[in-house]
């Protein structure tokens, strides 16, 4: 059956085929024929064979042939397939390409070179590079006391390239917009998540320990510290138009940070942005006036700096601990052999943040790190140390000797969960609740904004309610832990806050224990419970445990809170509502309640009176009880004698 073969026409292709076809289908025609019957028999036998060879030639011209044909329809397949995904003669080029091609690159190119970013960035991608000019690695590399980028490090050139490369392509219009879960929130950010991390690094505990470490890549929720495959990347701030005023900033914010740099509404970290906007195929360039670097995060920024090591100790001590990452440990291993373990450092579950997270709280998208960073203000060494000496070690020995909250309520009360800006000290609040209670003229020191969070350094402490309220005459004395404890169920939130007005008697630990109350873990395994009342001596109450002696003594504290009130003296005769709502009567420095009077008409003495900044603490020989009788006892006693003014009331 013959067979149709269609091939293109016009091309060399279509030659080469029909030459090939043409030679194979006609092979047969030029054997040799010869009529003469002598000659008939040789060239029969001759014809023979060349006929078997011609035959065969046939075949081999016509797969040729074919193979030909194929190969020419692959070839205009790939052609049409190359053709329909080609990129267009209009599409951008690679940001490395870009650069190159501007001509005033050289320097960052060389150092995206030595950093080994160069198949990265002259590749397909999604990113966002804000690129230095060769004016400024000029001023960078004098800075550097060196002429060329040659002469800087593999490391320092990673630096510079991973922490200018911000993942995912925005132009000005989007950089400021906050990628929430609903979508766009416009104007709600200031900072992106660039492409460098720290790793694996080496560690020296606060005793002396070295070893592998890793950073916390989440705060510590005490389950929670670190999540496997995410590499802790830093973040870099920009500051644009639309986010300084919807945050109600201006220049004088950015300028408080970058006294050098003028704002000129799209500033990233100290430097401007020259030209913004340009399109690569794999992202977006913004041309910067100067060199950024990799900054630090707010741990490797105390580490580093010797002014705050007595505020950087107080973390290192008493806050970190080094937890065995098993599946980091074994990346480890594999990739630089031997048996060396990696540790997460980790910070204590009940501060307001760990130092070493980039990540910041991770609230869904897991991206809230682009409209918020934490803060922290950071005392130096000299103010901490007077602090510590004549406010926290008042009625300690050393801090060793503490309950480990009282340190981490201090170090709380300089750690905010959100961006400080300097013109808003008064309106945000840190992580227990209050304002930044600095002048940022006049006690801040050095002010960074860094990796992780801003950065205050001080020369004053943040006066935290919890230490400087009548609350902390309390808390800071170990002598009355048993007061403190009872405080904290109830009233610690209002009695610390240095708006509200008290007086408070106090109650020692040797007080309650003279009226019968312990503390005893055998009586309950829940720590509030832990309570046990065995009556002294001539009492009638009924020994109690557990939640019926808490309920007790919470009534017996609320008698030693007086609310709204400050009792500037006692020397005077007057009675004053005390917050469980029962009277106490104070005269010429002694005060009584019902209790007092009712078992042993003994009122307590006052011996010493203390301000703070929201009242009064004073400090008497015994606690002020309530009765124990009902009303109906309290008539018969006092009216049973006949020599008494109520004897006749009484002995009805």
């Amino acid at each position: 059956m013959p067979q149709l073969l269609l091939v293109p026409k016009n091309t060399k292709m279509t030659r080469l085929v029909t030459h090939f076809l043409h030679r194979g289908m006609n092979a047969e025609r030029s054997l040799p024929v010869q009529s003469n019957g002598q000659s008939f028999q040789k060239y029969q036998t001759a014809g023979a064979d060349q006929l078997k060879n011609t035959r065969m030639k046939n075949w081999i011209f016509k797969g040729a042939a074919v193979c030909l044909l194929a190969f020419f329809v692959a070839g205009c397949r790939k052609s049409t397939w190359d053709e329909f995904y080609a990129k267009p003669d209009n599409l951008a080029k690679p940001i490395y390409t870009v650069l190159k091609e501007r001509g005033n690159f050289t320097n960052i190119l060389a150092a995206i070179d030595k950093a080994d970013y160069t198949r990265t960035l002259d590749a397909a991608g999604y990113w966002t590079f804000f690129a230095p000019d060769d004016d400024a690695f000029k001023t960078y590399l004098a800075e550097k006391g060196v002429s060329s980028v040659s002469q800087l490090s593999a490391e320092e050139c990673r630096n510079i390239v991973t922490y200018s490369l911000a993942y995912y392509a925005y132009k000005k219009d989007r950089i400021d917009d906050y990628q929430a879960t609903t979508g766009w929130i416009a104007d709600q950010a200031f900072r992106r998540r660039t492409a460098n991390y720290k790793g694996v690094y080496e560690e020296t505990s606060f005793a002396g320990t070295k070893m592998k470490a890793i950073g916390a890549n989440r705060n510590n929720t005490g389950a929670l510290n670190f999540v496997v495959n995410d590499n802790n990347y830093k973040y870099i701030p920009y500051f644009a138009e639309g986010f300084m005023k919807a945050k109600g900033l201006n220049a004088s914010d950015y300028n408080y940070f970058y006294p050098n740099t003028a704002y000129t509404g799209f500033n990233v970290a100290n430097a401007q942005v020259k030209e913004a906007d340009i399109n690569a195929e794999n992202g977006v360039i913004h041309i910067v006036d100067k060199v950024i670097s990799a900054l630090p995060s707010i741990e490797e920024y105390i580490k580093n700096n010797s002014d705050y090591s007595l505020f950087r100790n107080l973390y290192e001590k008493y806050m970190v601990s080094y937890v065995l990452n098993p599946s980091i440990t074994r990346n480890y291993q594999v990739m630089n052999g031997g048996a060396e373990q990696v540790f997460t450092k980790v910070y204590n579950s009940s501060l307001a943040y760990s130092l070493n997270n980039e990540s910041y709280l991770i609230a869904p998208p897991n991206n809230d790190a682009q409209q918020g960073s934490y803060s922290i203000f950071a005392p130096k060494n000299d103010v901490l140390q007077a602090y510590i000496d004549t406010v926290l070690l008042e009625h300690y020995n050393s801090l060793d000797d503490m309950q480990p909250s009282i340190i981490w309520d201090f170090l709380n009360a300089h750690m905010w969960q959100n961006a400080v800006w300097p013109s808003q000290f008064k309106t945000t609040f840190n992580f227990v609740g209050e304002e930044a209670r600095f002048d940022p003229a006049t006690n801040i020191i050095d002010k960074k904004v860094l990796s992780n969070g801003i950065f205050y350094g001080t020369n004053k402490v943040q006066d935290a309610n919890i230490f400087s309220s009548v609350y902390g005459k309390a808390y800071l004395d170990p002598k009355y832990s048993m007061m403190t404890a009872l405080l904290n169920l109830e009233l610690r939130s209002s009695i610390s806050n240095i708006y509200n007005n008290y007086t408070i008697f106090m109650i020692s630990n040797d007080m309650f224990n003279a009226a019968g109350y312990t503390a005893d873990p055998l009586v309950s395994t829940t720590v509030i419970d832990q309570w046990r009342f065995t009556p002294p001596p001539g009492s009638t109450a009924a020994a109690v445990t557990g939640n019926s002696a808490r309920v007790r003594l919470q009534r017996i504290l609320n008698l030693h809170v007086i609310p709204n009130k400050v009792l500037s003296s006692l020397s005077e005769s007057d009675i004053a509502m005390s917050y469980g709502g029962e009277y106490v009567k104070y005269s010429n420095n002694s005060v009584a309640t019902a209790g007092n009077l009712d078992s042993l008409g003994m009122p307590a003495v006052v011996s010493a009176g203390e301000n703070a900044k929201n009242g009064r603490v004073y400090y008497a020989n015994r606690i002020l009880d309530f009765s124990e009788e009902t009303v109906g006892q309290d008539i018969e006693r006092l009216g049973s004698p006949t020599a008494s003014p109520m004897n006749f009331f009484g002995g009805i």
